[in-house]
């Protein structure tokens, strides 16, 4: 795939946001529930597949930073998914929660998988009791985070017939300003690795996404909450496609994504280093 598609793709995203809500479009409801489909799809189905070669790869690495990518696509995944599914046609006040805390949570962990590039990698496998017990932190997390939006135990996010209340458009804005951060710290490499490409597209479309579902107010019918929903959709998409580029670039398959996280700031300048496996040797 050619590599203007991801900042061209961002830059059209930015420019659909920025006219479907300076024109206040409306868009007409579809008799199929679309949004849960499309969350399944290209969301839900994309976060498990990064989960699990995530997980693969850190047995064969031992990279922390490839735990916390296989958690937060898990965390990202199956909140959007719940989400989804309770909104209901108008929207409710536990999706709502669920949604926003969940991608506030995403973008801390995303901004830590990108600050921990700049940090040298330890050498050897992983555990898999390790891999086991962040799975089910990220299981526990996502559930406690679903249980307590359902119990009313967090603060309104959602006002029936007035929208989002200001703590959920406030963190909203804080995770979409923490995914733009994650994707210039992976930019500012990402010359010399497709993978380091499209995980920074893949963040900077999720910001774009985000953005929008903040402009639109949780408004189901407003056309700048499509836009922003199905940038959510290709910035999944792109995630899938970095980790698909790394099992490509990479010597063995179990060695999928090391890619992401294996260059030091010395490394990065490197490009004699930059695709070398693990032991040193050129992959």
């Amino acid at each position: 795939m050619p590599r203007l598609v991801g900042p061209a793709s961002v830059a059209a995203f930015i420019a659909l946001t920025g006219v479907a809500y300076g024109l206040k479009i409306d868009a007409n409801p579809l008799p199929v529930p679309i949004f849960p489909v499309l969350t399944i799809v290209f969301i839900t189905s994309g976060s498990m597949i990064v989960t699990y070669i995530a997980a693969r790869a850190y047995l064969t690495r031992g990279v922390p930073a490839m735990l916390l990518l296989g958690s937060v696509s898990f965390i990202f995944g199956s909140t959007s998914l719940v989400a989804a599914l309770s909104a209901g046609p108008e929207g409710s006040n536990p999706a709502t929660t669920i949604f926003v805390v969940g991608a506030v949570l995403s973008s801390a962990l995303h901004l830590s998988c990108a600050v921990s590039r700049f940090f040298r990698s330890p050498d050897g496998g992983g555990s898999r009791s390790v891999v086991i017990s962040s799975i089910a932190a990220a299981l526990l997390l996502a559930s406690s985070v679903a249980v307590v939006a359902f119990q009313g135990a967090l603060p309104t996010f959602l006002v029936p017939d007035g929208g989002m209340s200001a703590i959920a458009r406030g963190l909203l804005a804080v995770a979409v300003a923490t995914f733009g951060l994650a994707s210039l710290l992976i930019a500012s490499s990402w010359s010399r690795s497709n993978v380091l490409y499209w995980y920074s597209s893949a963040l900077a479309m999720t910001a774009v996404g985000l953005a929008g579902v903040l402009l639109s107010d949780w408004v189901f019918e407003a056309a700048v909450f499509w836009v922003g929903r199905i940038a959510l959709c290709l910035g999944g998409a792109f995630l899938v496609w970095s980790v698909r580029a790394a099992e490509r670039v990479a010597d063995r398959p179990n060695s999928v994504v090391a890619e992401l996280f294996k260059a030091t700031v010395t490394d990065a300048a490197r490009p004699d280093l930059f695709f070398r496996d693990g032991e040193g040797n050129d992959g």
